[in-house]
């Protein structure tokens, strides 16, 4: 593999800018280098004092779509193969880890794991980017192919490693900074506008001013955000909105907006790819508006 196509793989990564584009370039990398499923399982993480709190998760998915219904009807979202290890530790692993130690998994992973071999999918590698971004806690499992065994998964690994954590790592970055292309129910655009200018340091009245409504109609749309976030109060509510990239959208990024009219609508559609924000951590979970938004 020559340097120019390692930089055009680097580059096409950087260019993507929505969630979507930048999942799928990383999955035909993968699969380029011998990895055809994979999973990504992310949430970050802030915390002041004794407060610790997990505004945003992410599960990015290439994989069986039999396989996802099972471990999802099983509710081992949590406890995937090497969890335990990846909570506990940097850096790679590779999945024969899991036969060598039986004694350190538990049930609900050796569960999760027996899920994954029936599907003959039971060799991999493990990936922790704990370390790489600030308040944001990821997993990556890379998976070898159906039928494929450790040991040549582990020979893949060991030719292209370097390249292979380098973009990793570039894919959490990415998914870091990007805008949630989400599939739940957002901020309407009236409600991103008020939270925007708040979190600019505008109060209320000159707020309806700049958007030419009334007082009563800016303090109608912060209790609506508030409620669609599940904020204790505004400020929270510009933390919840920003950490999940629903406001302060660069341009060229996608946020999905709800139109007044359909607030409350089904957004959800079917799309090749697998995204879903979730509550919870990996770490925590390993055991060893109901009012019309029209102004």
């Amino acid at each position: 593999m020559t340097i120019e196509h390692e930089l055009r793989r680097i580059d096409m990564l950087l260019d993507c800018r929505t969630m979507a584009s930048l999942w799928q370039q990383f999955t035909a990398c993968m699969r380029e280098m011998g990895f055809p499923h994979m999973l990504y399982r992310g949430h970050r993480i802030l915390s002041a004092g004794d407060e610790r709190m997990i505004v945003d998760g992410i599960a990015l998915s290439e994989a069986p779509p039999a396989l996802l219904d099972d471990i999802e009807a099983a509710k081992l979202g949590m406890h995937l193969p090497m969890a335990g290890w990846l909570v506990r530790h940097f850096g790679v692993e590779s999945w024969g880890w899991l036969a060598s130690h039986p004694e350190r998994i538990s049930a609900r992973e050796a569960s999760a794991f027996a899920l994954f071999r029936r599907y003959r999918l039971g060799s991999g590698i493990a990936v922790s980017l704990a370390d790489r971004v600030p308040r944001m806690r990821a997993i990556l499992l890379l998976i070898g192919g159906e039928g494929v065994d450790q040991t040549s998964v582990d020979r893949l690994w060991r030719m292209q490693a370097t390249q292979i954590h380098l973009l990793a790592k570039l894919l959490h970055e990415r998914i870091a900074n990007l805008a949630r292309d989400t599939l739940e129910p957002v901020l309407t655009t009236r409600q991103r506008q008020v939270l925007e200018l708040t979190g600019l340091g505008l109060p209320a009245p000159a707020i309806a001013e700049q958007l030419q409504i009334t007082l009563s109609t800016v303090e109608k749309h912060l209790r609506l955000a508030r409620a669609a976030l599940g904020a204790r109060n505004t400020a929270h509510a510009v933390l919840l909105a920003h950490g999940s990239h629903q406001i302060f959208v660069d341009i060229g990024e996608r946020c999905d907006e709800r139109t007044e009219r359909a607030a409350h609508a089904d957004m959800r559609e079917l799309r090749p790819w697998s995204y879903r924000s979730f509550d919870g951590s990996f770490a925590a979970a390993d055991p060893a508006a109901t009012e019309a938004a029209t102004e």
